[in-house]
């Protein structure tokens, strides 16, 4: 009985599928948009910043990137990965926010917490330490922005 409801029921669907004539074509869609470009900001470039109290200081470099548009500030996405050890063998990119654990050959522990932010137009790059400390700047560091819309 199984045999024949199973066999009933291959027959039953060889002969009821249908298939029509193909559609009017559509519209292509759009593509996806893609921006990428490394960045490489020189110790002279950060500057220093602090809350109006003169506490909390970090420092930062804003970027001009003309492809950030209102569009994509909108409606894409921006990623920022920091480059560790650039054009060497054990170069790797690191999504943005990192923070990395320190210790000095004195036992003194912060961390480094490298973040960015972006609006219309350009994107800006934080470096901060969790002590505070603002004596040594951060030194020339590269960084890879990808954009897609």
């Amino acid at each position: 009985m199984k045999k024949n409801f199973l066999l009933f029921f291959m027959i039953l669907l060889a002969f009821t599928a249908c298939e029509g004539p193909a559609g009017p074509p559509g519209q292509d869609g759009s593509g996806m948009y893609w921006f990428v470009d490394t960045y490489t900001i020189r110790e002279k470039d950060w500057k220093m910043y602090s809350d109006p109290d003169g506490r909390n200081p970090y420092y930062m470099c804003e970027v001009p990137i003309k492809e950030l548009t209102n569009d994509l500030y909108v409606d894409g996405n921006v990623f920022a990965y920091l480059i560790q050890n650039p054009g060497q063998n054990n170069e790797v990119q690191t999504p943005l926010p990192y923070t990395l654990p320190l210790e000095n050959t004195e036992d003194a522990r912060w961390s480094e917490i490298i973040n960015f932010d972006f609006m219309p137009g350009s994107i800006a790059f934080y470096v901060t330490y969790s002590d505070f400390a603002v004596n040594v700047p951060p030194g020339e560091l590269q960084f890879r922005v990808v954009l897609n819309y």
